[in-house]
């Protein structure tokens, strides 16, 4: 028979040595501490790499039959200018987004006698899944298409107003 509390360990060696295996073994204060950055880091590092890491967003002009498109994008602190894409062409620009997860860029484009449509071209709640770290946009007679990056398809996501078609129909 033993004790418990046998040779101040409370137990028998072979007690003792199996409660600590079954108990994931000593760990001295550094082997944890080191432990702990390790995990920290790898946390910290996932974060900035998802939150400073570049976009790419590009707007294709597949308007056909030769229609060019103006396009004026801009975020809350950078105006990338009004530029002219022809058709066939497109436009596209990279950035970081900030560390909010708020990073926004709308454009306004138009063609021929269609002006002034307004569109969403990366806004970091909706892109950041389906973009990943390219937004790519292919703007149609029927309305904008974005590339899905998880699916690998073309989505419909914006439909023209009702007076862009009837816009459309006059030229």
């Amino acid at each position: 028979m033993f004790s418990i509390h046998e040779k101040n360990g409370y137990g028998p060696a072979w007690l003792r040595k199996k409660l600590k295996h079954s108990q994931g073994g000593d760990m001295d204060a550094s082997t944890k501490f080191r432990s702990g950055g390790i995990i920290f880091l790898l946390l910290t590092g996932s974060f900035f790499a998802l939150v400073f890491s570049e976009v790419h967003v590009s707007v294709k002009n597949r308007l056909g039959s030769g229609k060019n498109m103006t396009l004026h994008c801009q975020s809350e602190d950078d105006d990338l200018g009004e530029q002219n894409v022809a058709d066939g062409s497109e436009f596209g620009w990279d950035f970081n987004v900030n560390v909010w997860g708020t990073t926004l860029f709308y454009c306004d484009m138009g063609w021929e006698s269609v002006r002034d449509y307004q569109f969403d071209a990366y806004s970091f709640a909706r892109d950041l899944v389906r973009c990943d770290a390219q937004c790519l946009w292919l703007v149609s007679e029927e309305g904008m298409y974005g590339f899905n990056g998880q699916t690998g398809f073309w989505e419909y996501i914006y439909q023209w107003p009702s007076g862009l078609e009837l816009a459309k129909k006059k030229l």
